[in-house]
């Protein structure tokens, strides 16, 4: 069997020529030789010139991508496939061509490439990227299904696509007209595309990755998921009449951005899809916050409403437009919404049981995530929810207001981020209706702006898989964590603080409590960063044992108040510790005790102790 399999294997792979940038290369092989295969791909290689004529009568298959590392110069010039190219080669049926070394510039320096394909009526897939184009000649392509256009420029609007009929996906994301985003098709062009299954509308500004929103403070460190380039310049679907959409039948894959939804229209039942309804978003500073891993996931449904700047009209009972989309969204971001109050119209929709990444940001009437009094039956609310983020909501109050009915809970036990940026009215962000709800995934914690937050989390949390807390700008919080919660941070490994007027201490036992903690111990803690906490004391106010066995790295800025690190010296242990920073001056440790240097804060005292 296994000599039957690689001889199968054999005779499949000489029937193509693959260079995928191992041996980069520079100029065509021998044309000859080409001749008995029906692939080639030369991938990743240098080779920017076609051979002015070629015999491949067999040839099916042809993939050709300009590597990254080639030499470009701004002002090319342009690239012609004449009809003679094609000649040998009439039983194409895919085309593929990218130019790689373009990727980073912007449309006005792409390449321009001009190819007649008069020769190529059998093509059916064909694939162009990273160039200037002219789509004319494209639109005789009769018999082609798959169409993909990404990051291109258009010389001008693509009028022949209404000939091909037989497409069943179109890509034209990221592409542009002569530099403008939209009228890349005249008006219901598409209507003809009866057999189009996916469409790729969608176009925005590339910009360089960063740390997914809820991980904000250190670039350098490996976080799980990176930031999609916002969607900031995306091109609006209503050139092409959003109504075209009910002539598609077949479509499955939509991604577009819609400026305005005529009164009845219904989206169709779409199982993949990344929609945006209303105004540009991350215009306002809030880049950090959107599409936080859509682009790690294939197929990840996202749909987003702004109605920032007006213009969209999207009210309330204009949602239910959305009503087939609902079941199948994965992330959800609600922006500007003035008559959002709640997330309960969205829920009674379609549920929302696919939902991973809620945002919403901006929304002046918004007040509870949920509001219990409205539900009645026994199922559980968010049940898939991961990351959860509100912004800039001056009269949000709590996740939940009143109590569920018996059998509806709101479940938190796969949330693994969760932030909150000024919500001033919001006094306790654990606030759930049903208290004995474990935060069991919960890996990152992020405030900022909380300023009538008073309280860390309470005795009924347990948090053991919290990784990242992040808390800035809470100016009534005046103990982050109780010592038995903070016993139960096994595997915290950033703890960042940051303009808290009032905090005194990081871990403190409470008088109430009626078990006795021995010790704790943060495991897995390796950076500490305290900055500008001006009556933080200390970081343990009791005579707690406390071990670091991990921590690498401690920086104290700005914390005048802060004499001493824990409250005895024989209760620290820092054994990876090396040097700490105080203010502007890094301190090696030297076997120095931590409450030593906290108390000198002067460089030369320390090296003058030590010595």
């Amino acid at each position: 069997m296994h000599d039957v399999v690689r001889d199968v294997a054999l005779s499949m792979a000489s029937d193509y020529f693959v260079r995928d940038g191992v041996k980069k290369l520079e100029d065509w092989p021998d044309m000859e030789e080409m001749k008995r295969y029906t692939g080639i791909s030369i991938m990743q290689n240098q080779v920017s010139q076609f051979p002015d004529a070629w015999d491949s009568p067999n040839l099916k298959i042809l993939l050709i991508d300009i590597g990254k590392t080639r030499l470009v110069h701004l002002w090319e010039e342009p690239i012609y496939m004449p009809a003679t190219v094609w000649t040998g080669m009439k039983a194409l049926q895919v085309f593929h061509r990218r130019d790689n070394s373009r990727k980073s510039y912007r449309a006005q320096y792409f390449r321009f490439l001009q190819i007649d394909f008069s020769q190529l009526s059998n093509l059916r897939t064909l694939m162009l990227q990273y160039y200037k184009i002219d789509t004319t000649p494209i639109g005789e392509l009769k018999m082609l299904e798959i169409l993909s256009l990404k990051n291109c420029e258009f010389r001008k609007p693509f009028n022949t696509i209404g000939k091909l009929t037989n497409l069943r996906l179109l890509d034209v994301e990221f592409s542009s007209l002569d530099g403008v985003s939209s009228s890349i098709f005249p008006i219901n062009a598409m209507s003809t595309l009866s057999r189009l299954e996916e469409l790729y509308f969608l176009s925005f500004d590339i910009l360089r990755p960063t740390p997914f929103p809820f991980l904000l403070y250190r670039r350098r460190t490996k976080y799980p998921f990176f930031l999609f380039p916002f969607l900031h310049n995306f091109r609006s679907f209503d050139d092409l009449n959003i109504t075209v959409l009910k002539t598609l039948s077949r479509l499955t894959t939509l991604t577009i951005q819609i400026q305005t939804i005529p009164e009845g229209f219904m989206f169709p039942d779409l199982k993949v899809f990344k929609i945006h309804w209303g105004s540009r978003i991350c215009i306002r500073g809030k880049e950090k916050l959107i599409n936080a891993f859509l682009s790690q996931v294939e197929g990840f449904n996202y749909l987003g409403l702004c109605e920032f700047g007006g213009g969209s009209n999207i009210t309330i009972s204009s949602l239910v437009c959305m009503k087939p989309l609902m079941p199948r969204t994965n992330f959800l971001y609600l922006d500007s919404l003035e008559e959002l109050k709640n997330i309960n119209p969205c829920l009674l929709l379609g549920g929302l049981d696919a939902l991973k990444i809620l945002v919403i940001v901006n929304c002046p009437s918004f007040a509870y995530l949920i509001n219990g009094e409205e539900f009645l039956g026994r199922y559980a609310l968010l049940p898939e929810l991961e990351g959860l983020c509100f912004e800039d909501l001056d009269t949000f109050k709590a996740l939940c207001n009143g109590e569920l009915p018996p059998g509806t809970s709101l479940p938190m036990r796969k949330l693994k981020y969760l932030t909150f940026f000024r919500c001033p009215e919001l006094l306790n962000i654990f606030t759930l209706p049903n208290p004995q709800q474990e935060f069991e995934q919960l890996q990152v914690l992020e405030e900022k702006g909380m300023k009538n937050i008073s309280k860390g989390p309470t005795e009924l949390l347990h948090l053991p898989k919290l990784q990242i807390v992040c808390i800035n700008g809470c100016q009534k919080l005046k103990v982050i964590f109780p010592a038995f919660i903070a016993q139960g941070l096994e595997q915290l490994k950033e703890l960042v603080l940051e303009d808290c007027d009032e905090l005194e201490a990081i871990v403190a036992e409470r008088e109430e409590e009626e078990r006795r903690i021995d010790k704790v111990v943060f495991s897995e803690l390796i950076r500490i960063r305290l900055y500008k906490l001006y009556n933080l004391k200390t970081f343990c106010m009791d005579n707690l044992p406390l071990k670091w066995p991990s921590l690498k790295e401690l920086s104290v800025d700005s914390c005048p108040k802060m004499k001493t690190f824990a409250a005895s010296d024989g209760n620290q242990i820092t054994p990876k510790l090396k040097e700490i920073k105080i203010n502007t001056n890094y301190i090696m440790l030297n076997g120095t005790n931590l409450n030593t240097i906290m108390k000198y804060h002067n460089k030369k005292e320390i090296q003058a102790m030590n010595n």
